[in-house]
């Protein structure tokens, strides 16, 4: 009786098959230039169980040998090694928080860092710009006041003070000093004793 299909390929590397000839593909009744290989498989009892394909697992539970379907056996693990696992898995998922805590403050603290930095700098800039300015504004004052001065007549830039009698020509008159000397002797009695009144005049230096 039938049990079951199975879809079972020969092992070509356990066998060691080899290439023995090549021939050419055929296309549409005719020959080509493409050519592919011609496998001589060796008569082994070696095949792969496609069970890809397999629908009936109870029926091929009965068709497959007994040693292929009992379970591996392992050696079981003793409760100390089993509670050491669990200490060393709680230690290991605490160690991975605290780094991943202590990774998120340092980054805290580089953003708070490059904040202050660009505080810092924004403020630096600021006093520069201002300090330009004043400096420019300085500069200006300065040209300003030197083009107004260089503006005004010449007669107005120096004054000297001439000094005479009221009919001196004024030619003949001479400059008046800001603090003269004190006359002494006969210079003294000659002023004292001279009531003529002065004349002052004006002129371009």
């Amino acid at each position: 009786a039938l049990i079951c299909a199975l879809n079972i390929q020969h092992n070509c590397s356990s066998a060691q098959c080899k290439d023995s000839t090549t021939q050419n593909i055929m296309q549409e009744q005719k020959e080509t230039a493409h050519t592919q290989s011609i496998i001589s498989h060796n008569p082994v009892n070696c095949y792969i169980l496609n069970t890809h394909s397999l629908h009936n697992y109870s029926s091929i539970s009965m068709a497959i040998p007994q040693t292929l379907k009992d379970k591996l056996k392992h050696k079981a693990q003793s409760a100390s090694k089993a509670a050491d696992f669990r200490l060393k898995t709680a230690h290991k998922v605490w160690t991975q928080k605290q780094e991943a805590k202590e990774e998120k403050e340092h980054k805290e603290a580089e953003r708070e860092q490059k904040k202050v930095d660009q505080e810092q700098k924004k403020t630096e800039k600021e006093k520069a710009k201002h300090d330009r300015e004043a400096a420019t504004s300085g500069d200006r004052l300065h040209d300003n006041a030197g083009n107004s001065l260089q503006l005004q007549p010449a007669w107005q830039k120096h004054k000297v003070v001439m000094q005479g009698p009221s009919n001196t020509p004024p030619n003949q008159l001479v400059p008046l000093q800001d603090n003269p000397a004190e006359p002494v002797g006969e210079q003294a009695t000659a002023a004292s004793t001279s009531q003529q009144p002065q004349s002052q005049l004006v002129t371009n230096a």
